[in-house]
């Protein structure tokens, strides 16, 4: 992941990232030329006729637009957006490419000539360094939990995902099955059961175990753990779904035979 800096708020925002970059958002830039293109048009018709480089002169991000469509947005190196800039024979791209130029002295003019400071001086700087090194790798470390929750819960969700609808057609197909056949719910589910090891090649029991493991080492919680059921083995599995929603339908097809007979 990159994280960006703003180091400076004036006509368009220019970014420092941790790698030490200075960066423009390509989308910005393009709206304070004021191009009549589309931003993708523009941007990728200039990356194409003059060669930039994914990764080196410019990176690329996957999003999202308000509507929930993808989008790529270009974060371009700031030697680049002059570049950029240099087509635009317009009042904006001069503006900007002497903004970009500005830009450049006055962030160079920032830098401390350690090396011209007293010893004392140096050691203060060090120091200064160090500390501010170290709150950057907290607040990193914070981001970095934050995203691994995320992640947990996302694999948690992926584990159990339930298909509300489908769980109540086989519940009624079994609970009518049964009905007809005048026999026990449960024992026509247990049957069920052995049907589907027999025909998907698998052990219920085994994959229960082996799901409520993973989920521990997600960090669900043990009431979700212990509400784990071969149900959702079955459903965290595509093809026992599809084995199994025969198998229960056929189960339904046979009572209705028995009944008429």
């Amino acid at each position: 992941m990159i994280s960006m800096k703003l180091i400076t708020n004036e006509l368009i925002p220019v970014y420092e990232t941790d790698l030490g970059n200075k960066v423009v958002d390509g989308r910005e830039l393009h709206e304070f030329l004021e191009v009549g293109d589309k931003f993708s048009q523009w941007i990728e018709r200039r990356i194409e006729k003059y060669g930039f480089v994914n990764g080196e002169d410019f990176f690329t991000i996957s999003g999202k637009s308000t509507g929930g469509r993808p989008t790529t947005e270009y974060i371009i190196k700031l030697d680049v957006a002059k570049e950029f800039c240099m087509v635009e024979n317009n009042e904006q791209g001069r503006k900007a490419r002497k903004y970009f130029i500005k830009v450049e002295k006055d962030y160079k003019a920032q830098m401390i000539d350690v090396s011209r400071l007293s010893p004392q001086m140096q050691m203060f700087h060090y120091i200064g360094q160090a500390v501010a090194n170290l709150e950057i790798e907290a607040a990193k470390t914070k981001e970095e939990l934050a995203e691994v929750k995320t992640t947990v819960e996302t694999i948690q969700e992926t584990f159990l995902q339930r298909d509300d609808d489908w769980r109540k057609s086989i519940n009624s197909l079994l609970n009518g099955a049964a009905f007809r056949l005048g026999g026990n719910y449960q024992d026509l589910r247990n049957e069920s059961y052995r049907l589907l090891e027999e025909r998907g090649r698998c052990d219920l029991n085994t994959r229960l175990r082996n799901l409520k493991v993973r989920l521990e080492e997600s960090g669900a919680t043990k009431t979700k753990i212990d509400n784990t059921t071969r149900m959702d083995v079955i459903e965290s599995d595509p093809r026992l779904k599809e084995i199994y929603t025969t198998i229960v339908k056929e189960l339904s097809i046979g009572s209705l035979k028995v009944k008429s007979s």
